[in-house]
């Protein structure tokens, strides 16, 4: 009997730990004012990583109103239990500003960090985020936002933003 317990608290001890499976990631455009599933609040609609920002979008920062581009992720998922998160960081190749609708949460910051609860043991994620309108100065150069989420220390996920702002016009260059 002793022998048949040390095999099977081997046997557990050897088996794989639990992971969560990603499937279908996309990153890109985030297209949050229409569906093409019922229940779902948007969509990533362009695939990519060229993000162009414009003033075409509406959002919410620190309170107060402002005009945006949407991107985001998503992604299927299976294998989570009760209490599962994705831990994700990003890294920027400037100093940015990181915050949500109610609140600026840094300045002048380089890396954020932030976690995502999975609800279920399995079902779709949509992640919309958004980069607040600005122009910026002539010949200045992208921005490059990189992300990376990851579960009990493994990635599961990366994607990369090359966000290009339009470039301050010069008035009175005579041309």
């Amino acid at each position: 009997m002793r022998l048949l317990t040390t095999a099977l608290l081997f046997a557990l001890a050897c088996s794989p730990a639990q992971a969560v499976e990603i499937s279908h990631f996309k990153s890109g455009l985030a297209c949050t004012n229409s569906t093409l599933v019922e229940g779902q609040t948007g969509w990533i609609c362009h695939v990519t990583e060229d993000i162009r920002v414009t003033d075409q979008g509406r959002c919410q920062y620190d309170g107060k109103d402002y005009l945006c581009t949407w991107v985001g992720f998503e992604f299927d998922y299976r294998g989570a239990k009760p209490g599962d998160k994705l831990d994700c960081s990003t890294e920027q190749s400037q100093p940015t500003s990181a915050g949500n609708p109610n609140q600026e949460l840094e300045t002048s910051s380089t890396k954020q960090e932030f976690s995502l609860p999975l609800k279920d043991s399995q079902g779709h994620f949509f992640n919309p985020q958004y980069f607040t309108f600005v122009t910026r100065a002539p010949k200045e150069s992208l921005l490059i936002d990189t992300g990376r989420c990851s579960f009990k220390g493994k990635t599961v996920f990366e994607y990369t933003y090359r966000l290009q702002y339009p470039e301050r016009p010069e008035h009175g260059s005579g041309v």
